[in-house]
């Protein structure tokens, strides 16, 4: 799959360079805008059918290329943190986001979908989002970041099962030359970018960028460990290094990307009483490439074939000392052979999306997609290492496997009138796992062993990968200029993750929502805008982490709550305050990271020079169990 990738990044850049040398701004800030202009823009992945903020069912979020460089955030993370209603949370190796009713440390996925420009980045390992600079794209080249809340699941599958990110990227020319970039920051952080962007005469527009940063980290202590170390200091164990290319070309109805980014996370948090003082590193490669084509086969049909292949491979330190002795012990290696263990994950997959869009009876726009994915690998095992880091020839395997799903989905927009619109769609879909070879943990292996891919074993994943069904129904009020009402019902699936699964995986069951919600917006005047929603959920078979730090596995949570958000704009001042409360504890239980209360400020000051002076602050109050919101 590899050499695959490598051939198509070739190929990508061949066919780009090809087409570009036969031929010889900027997006407004959207709190610039007036408000019935914010009425008039396109939300683009509410139903991958671009429409507008008025006539989507959700209470959309936007975070433009301008507010990025305005208030200097560095990654989607803080992206999404100033964003209505979410929050992220750190374990010093990766991001976590957190949101209605998720949430949960340590939970990559969050249970939404991100996508950059349709393509969905989450690998099939962990569902990680890679929200902080393990992620694909470099802030510099987003356009725009739109947050839908609410199931997805009709246009994107089980994995939108709280809502959708979608990322929209710039073109070549929104750049127009080669742009050079370089920053300096506290904890010898450095960061630089070459970017490359340009339309040609022949309608040709090719954006090509490499970024790299390099960052020792900060020192943190420990007094826990001080007793037994000294100081309980943890110097030098928190350093980054990534590397990142983004390839995006577009030709007259083709566009193709690829993007490919390599990190180095250490991360100072001990796993082990043994294991302090040592840096726990995780290594991880991610590649993706999509093709897609859009065409007319007639004045009122509209259709969209989209291919792409991603692959992810992870390496990370899981345990020193005592856990490689465990090690040592299983694979039968001589004493000192075994210095420590780390996992290695390795995930590939590709896939096919057809849509079709037809508007030729009147009031009507119809769509119809099918989607075709195959995970050819998905394989988990443990790497022992030798006291020079070096891998050792004694491996414990977990599992390899495969799997395959496809999914037909169709949805309707009805124009019911001058001020009614409503819409309705369902998709469904149907998983199949293939087979696999899994040892458990405490089963001896062959020395030396090495993984094998098996298509004769029996499945080694006894949970039940059933058919999905995923409906939607909405209605848009659109009662004058200034006024939108919106309800929505959807309902949606989420199949756990390969690393979600326990053993014993017989009480495991697709997890479930069913959602209820309202959203009125109120323009008052050109300067004010009103935006609020109520929402109500149902989660049955909910995966979740208690208060004390359980797992369970048969939760029913029934989160509702409220969010309510106010713009205004004064000439040269813009302000953004929203507050988001929000019930999700499960009967007799309090889960984790699930703050009651979340609210968020920011404003911006243009001076006559056209600087912009930002200010933001983010607060949360907990419920039962404290936790902190990053503020900027």
């Amino acid at each position: 799959m590899r050499t695959y990738l490598r051939a198509a990044w070739h190929l990508a850049i061949g066919v780009a360079v090809a087409l570009t040398a036969s031929a010889a701004s900027a997006q407004p800030d959207l709190l610039d805008i007036p408000m019935e202009g914010l009425v008039a823009s396109d939300v683009q992945s509410a139903a991958r059918v671009a429409k507008q903020l008025s006539e989507s069912n959700a209470a959309v979020s936007i975070v433009t290329a301008e507010d990025i460089r305005t208030f200097g955030y560095r990654t989607l993370g803080e992206v999404l943190n100033s964003m209505r209603g979410l929050y992220t949370t750190s374990d010093r190796r990766y991001q976590f986001p957190g949101g209605r009713a998720y949430g949960v440390p340590g939970d990559f996925a969050g249970r939404i979908r991100l996508l950059i420009d349709g393509y969905a980045t989450q690998d099939n390992l962990s569902g990680q989002l890679y929200l902080d600079e393990s992620g694909l794209i470099d802030i510099d080249l987003i356009d725009r970041v739109e947050y839908i809340p609410g199931p997805g699941g009709v246009n994107y599958g089980q994995g939108a099962f709280f809502g959708v990110i979608n990322v929209i990227t710039k073109n070549g020319r929104d750049f127009n030359g080669l742009r050079l970039s370089g920053e300096a920051g506290s904890y010898n952080t450095f960061r630089k970018r070459a970017t490359f962007g340009k339309q040609f005469d022949n309608g040709a527009d090719l954006l090509l960028s490499y970024s790299r940063l390099n960052s020792v980290g900060q020192d943190f202590d420990f007094p826990y460990f001080a007793a037994t170390t000294g100081n309980g200091r943890a110097a030098g164990m928190d350093g980054e290094h990534n590397e990142r290319i983004f390839l995006k070309f577009q030709y007259q109805n083709f566009s193709l990307e690829a993007g490919h980014v390599q990190r180095t996370k250490q991360s100072p948090l001990p796993r082990d009483e043994l294991g302090f003082g040592k840096p726990y590193q995780t290594d991880d490669t991610q590649d993706f490439v999509q093709l897609n084509y859009d065409y007319a086969l007639g004045s009122s049909l509209r259709g969209s074939t989209r291919a792409f292949a991603g692959q992810y491979l992870d390496h990370a330190y899981r345990g020193y000392n005592e856990y490689a002795a465990t090690l040592q012990g299983l694979a039968g290696a001589p004493p000192g052979a075994v210095a420590a263990m780390r996992n290695r994950g390795k995930g590939a997959w590709t896939g096919i999306d057809q849509q079709l869009v037809y508007t030729g009876i009147a009031g009507h726009t119809l769509t119809l997609g099918a989607e075709y994915r195959r995970d050819p690998n998905i394989d988990f095992y443990n790497q022992s290492l030798t006291s020079s880091g070096r891998r050792s020839d004694y491996d414990f395997p977990i599992a390899s496997l495969d799997s395959s799903t496809w999914g037909l989905r169709f949805a309707d927009e009805l124009r019911l009138g001058e001020h009614w619109t409503a819409n309705v769609g369902a998709r469904y879909d149907r998983p199949q796992l293939g087979v696999c070879q899994f040892i458990r943990p405490g089963t001896p292996a062959p020395v030396p062993f090495v993984l094998p891919r098996s298509k004769t074993t029996s499945h080694c994943i006894d949970y039940p990968y059933q058919p999905q069904w995923s409906p939607r129904a909405g209605l848009v009020w659109q009662a004058d200029a200034r006024t939108t009402l919106k309800a929505s019902w959807a309902e949606a699936n989420r199949m756990p993750t390969p690393l979600e699964l326990p053993f014993d995986q017989a009480y495991v069951r697709p997890e479930r929502v069913e959602t209820r919600e309202l959203v009125l917006i109120r323009d008052f005047g050109s300067l004010w805008r009103f935006t609020g929603s109520v929402y109500d959920y149902h989660v049955s078979d909910a995966q979740y982490i208690d208060d004390r730090g359980y797992r369970h596995y048969d939760g029913k949570i029934n989160p509702y709550g409220a969010e309510v958000q106010l713009d205004t704009s004064w000439g040269r001042w813009s302000l953004r305050g929203s507050v988001a409360w929000r019930q999700s504890d499960v009967p007799d239980k309090a889960l984790a990271n699930s703050p009651r209360w979340l609210g968020k400020d920011r404003s911006s000051l243009t001076t006559e020079n056209c600087h912009r002076s930002p200010w933001s602050t983010s607060r949360c109050r907990p419920s039962r169990r404290g936790m902190a919101c990053p503020a900027h």
